[in-house]
């Protein structure tokens, strides 16, 4: 395989980032939104409608991912369209001037010597940005990408003492400050970037107008907070803890297996195995620093879900396809023959596995295979026949159970928390024991419990939801996590609940939810439970996070392309070649 036939005629560069963009952005506006992207267009909403966040929303999340999601909101509602559609364009024409605006950087890094690498590089910015995200686009770590990605190139540049123009590096430090300011644990990746000029050219950088941005974003962030939204951190006081340890594995659990951390840690091995060969090493190393930043970024939140990594993984996809294109041939030590194929079969798979996956996604939306909540379009529809336009309450600690269900089916939710993932924190210490579930008596309740409790009893009596959807609970045996608990049970222990309670009639059970509907008057007895279940029949809970390499349809295809583009490599002796790439 020769890079010098990868197109450089400018028409042919954009037809392929037209394919790329079109593909990405088809299959994310016939899918449902994710449900953190969900609640955050809601949230915003709510404040833009009068409601004070933090005190009528509690949100654990800082206040500039809510604000993100003002403009989108105000525009839909001038042009009268859907928020949502809005939201996904401005979301498209954020990456596109991303795109963009890494042709600076590229431009000072290549100097016009090797237009083909160039075209390259561009194309497999296009695809990180609008492919590889799938289920995660425009979660904050997809954001954050495409506002800082810019600033990697540009750095790398000053790295190799390529200057790029002022006006050009305000603007790019600019969106980085952005970028950097959507989550606190993203200003680790600046730190390690700003740390490996340093050290690499042996003297303190100078002042960069990009650093001079991210920096003063930093400040007038913290200043804004502080002005504008005090509550937050009494929030962080309350319920900052209890996140941490929500749902939260070890710093090797995550870093090993946690979803979308093998790849950076792959592309690290190559690029020790493979960087004295290749011919661009100020590019190689800035981008694995990059991916130690961002996978330190995805380790400390030791949650290990996709999200997280994503980050890590689109810049280790640049570094890999970097170093397949640019290694000098043929490879001589067993570890750069082995890691110079591992690389072209990392690729190959990433990438058409990504474009299989899309184009999948836009022929069969509502395809199981395809949408990781099988059961949403059922109890959408059931949601949106019922309940469209008025409230619906859904008890579960897992977000995904109530976002987007309830926006998308054009219902109104009646709670302050945007799940009940607090319950989980405090009964996690009885999961993994033999004994039965035992909830504490109210006299014996923490604050934090007793505070939660209280506050969705009181929502639920004030806003008397038309329908109720419950995560059913599984057997009540270790193993099956938080899913043991029993919401019912739980809420029915406070009588103003079990009084709210008495007027719903159970309905129907869709996948792993049990729906109940109000009734005009209250019945007699208890609430009606699901037929044949006590305290409960399902046998497995499914946990975020945490999950084994080839467990889904994609994973199953990456492996087939992989072992493919393996075997064809290793069978026409690719290794073996002169050249590069």
């Amino acid at each position: 395989m020769s890079w010098n036939v990868v197109p450089t005629q400018r028409w042919v560069l954009v037809v392929i980032l037209s394919g790329i963009a079109i593909l990405g952005m088809t299959a994310e506006f016939v899918a449902p939104p994710d449900p953190d992207n969900a609640f955050l267009l809601y949230a915003a909403a709510r404040v833009l409608d009068g409601a004070k966040l933090y005190v009528d929303l509690i949100e654990i999340n800082p206040p500039l991912i809510i604000a993100f999601n003002f403009p989108p909101i105000l525009v839909a509602r001038v042009i009268g369209v859907s928020e949502l559609v809005v939201f996904r364009v401005g979301v498209a024409c954020l990456l596109g001037l991303s795109l963009l605006a890494s042709q600076v950087g590229l431009r000072a890094i290549f100097s016009g010597q090797d237009r083909a690498l160039h075209t390259s590089m561009t194309i497999l910015i296009a695809f990180v940005l609008f492919l590889l995200p799938g289920e995660v686009f425009s979660e904050r770590e997809h954001l954050m990408l495409a506002l800082v990605l810019p600033y990697l190139l540009v750095a790398i540049a000053w790295r190799m003492n390529r200057p790029i123009p002022v006006l050009h590096a305000h603007a790019i430090g600019a969106l980085a400050g952005l970028g950097f300011a959507l989550k606190p644990q993203f200003v680790l990746l600046w730190l390690v970037v700003e740390l490996w000029l340093a050290v690499s050219r042996r003297a303190w950088p100078k002042l960069r107008p990009e650093s001079t941005w991210v920096t003063a974003s930093f400040v007038v962030y913290a200043l804004a907070v502080l002005a504008l939204t005090p509550e937050y951190l009494d929030v962080v006081n309350q319920l900052g803890g209890p996140y941490l340890s929500f749902l939260r594995n070890s710093p090797i659990m995550t870093l090993m297996f946690g979803s979308g951390a093998r790849l950076p840690l792959v592309a690290l091995l190559a690029f020790l195995a493979l960087r004295g060969r290749c011919p661009h090493p100020a590019v190689s190393a800035g981008l694995a620093v990059a991916i130690v930043g961002l996978l330190l970024v995805g380790t400390i939140q030791g949650k290990g879900w996709t999200y997280h990594f994503y980050p890590a993984s689109a810049a280790s996809v640049i570094l890999l396809g970097l170093m397949v294109a640019t290694v000098r041939r043929p490879l001589t030590s067993l570890a750069s023959r082995v890691y110079g194929v591992v690389s072209l079969g990392l690729v190959a798979a990433v990438v058409l596995g990504a474009v299989t996956i899309g184009a999948w996604k836009v022929m069969d939306p509502k395809g199981s295979e395809v949408e990781p909540f099988p059961e949403f379009w059922e109890l959408a529809e059931l949601v949106r026949d019922r309940a469209a336009g008025e409230a619906v309450a859904v008890l579960s600690y897992n977000m995904r159970s109530a976002w987007p269900l309830v926006p998308y089916a054009h219902a109104e939710w009646p709670l302050r928390y945007p799940s009940l993932w607090i319950l989980w924190v405090l009964y996690a210490d009885q999961f993994q024991q033999p004994d039965p579930l035992v909830y504490r008596p109210a006299n014996t309740e923490m604050p934090l419990e007793r505070n939660f409790k209280l506050a969705v009893v009181s929502d639920l009596e004030r806003a008397k939801p038309r329908l109720l959807v419950v995560l059913g609970s599984a057997k009540d045996v270790p193993g099956n996590d938080a899913r043991r608990l029993d919401y019912l049970a739980y809420f029915s222990r406070e009588p103003r609940f079990a009084r709210e309670l008495t007027s719903y009639r159970y309905v129907m059970t869709l996948g792993q939810h049990d729906v109940y509907e109000r009734t005009s008057e209250p019945l007699p007895g208890a609430a009606a439970r699901p037929p044949n279940r006590a305290q409960g029949n399902l046998d497995a809970a499914t946990r975020p996070g945490i999950r084994f390499a080839f467990g889904g349809p994609a994973e199953r295809i990456r492996l087939v392309v992989f072992l493919l583009a393996v075997g064809v490599a290793i069978g026409t002796g690719w290794h073996r070649g002169e050249g590069r790439g």
